[in-house]
């Protein structure tokens, strides 16, 4: 009897190690398949050289959400515009799947709806008015290698409000943060040059620390005009004390009209 009840045990025990490794089998196989699902669709994108992307189908125009995939390398002008319209409304976020993928000069000029754009981690520039117009776009994070921001590359995105800038950064050109919504900008100890009206026109900006590397500012970099968007308060402007900044403060903030200086 013995015996019998110890042989059912074995047998029992060899049945549940079987079924546990079956199990397991099974999850494995199945991880491919999640992989996939999340891929993303080149029925989305139109190219004549199967790296450089050249339009969107009209299924693209009609997502809200894009992931370029990885064998794209750059894309022509604005592949956004929705046929004749020169803007799109629809598109909300968008990432890449290359890290050197190349985002050409107004690349997502007028995309309205825009909220969050990841930028490809190699890239070392933003074009000239990359993001013209991206009203709904609220935080941007500047990749490690980008030195240069061009011209009016941020320019009317009336809901950015924090830009987290990298230490490589050199150049900010003439009017890139226009009329944003930027509140305290704190620049980064790599940068050099602002440009003309760079910060010009912002509202909600109370405070910019300007690190003691920098050696131009432009005319007007920090100007403001009441008569187009109402009184505000004047920001604080912190220089190193006896740097350029602090030293040629009259001359791009108009004699003080503009901001009001703080020395560190």
């Amino acid at each position: 009897m013995k015996r019998v009840i110890c042989l059912l045990i074995t047998i029992l025990l060899v049945v549940t190690a079987f079924s546990g490794c079956h199990k397991g089998n099974s999850n494995e196989s199945a991880e491919p398949t999640a992989k996939n699902s999340s891929a993303s669709d080149m029925s989305y994108f139109e190219t004549y050289d199967n790296v450089t992307i050249s339009a969107l189908t009209d299924k693209g125009l009609k997502e809200k959400n894009l992931v370029i995939p990885e064998g794209f390398e750059t894309a022509e002008f604005n592949i956004f515009f929705n046929n004749d319209e020169f803007s799109n409304n629809t598109l909300e976020s968008i990432s890449f799947e290359n890290p050197n993928f190349v985002i050409p000069a107004d690349f997502f000029s007028q995309c309205y709806a825009l909220k969050k754009v990841e930028i490809p981690l190699n890239s070392t520039t933003i074009q000239h008015d990359t993001f013209y117009y991206c009203r709904a776009l609220n935080e941007i994070k500047i990749p490690e290698k980008v030195d240069s921001i061009e011209e009016k590359a941020f320019y009317e995105c009336t809901s950015l409000s924090e830009v987290i800038f990298n230490s490589s950064l050199t150049t900010i050109g003439n009017e890139a943060f226009r009329h944003t919504a930027l509140k305290g900008v704190e620049l980064p100890e790599s940068l050099t040059s602002i440009g003309e009206s760079a910060f010009a026109d912002i509202p909600t900006l109370k405070s910019v620390v300007i690190p003691e590397g920098v050696t131009s500012i432009a005319h007007n970099a920090f100007y403001y005009s009441e008569s187009d968007y109402g009184e505000r308060n004047k920001p604080k402007i912190s220089v190193a004390a006896g740097s350029w900044a602090d030293i040629h403060f009259d001359e791009y903030t108009d004699g003080g009209l503009y901001a009001e200086k703080v020395t560190y």
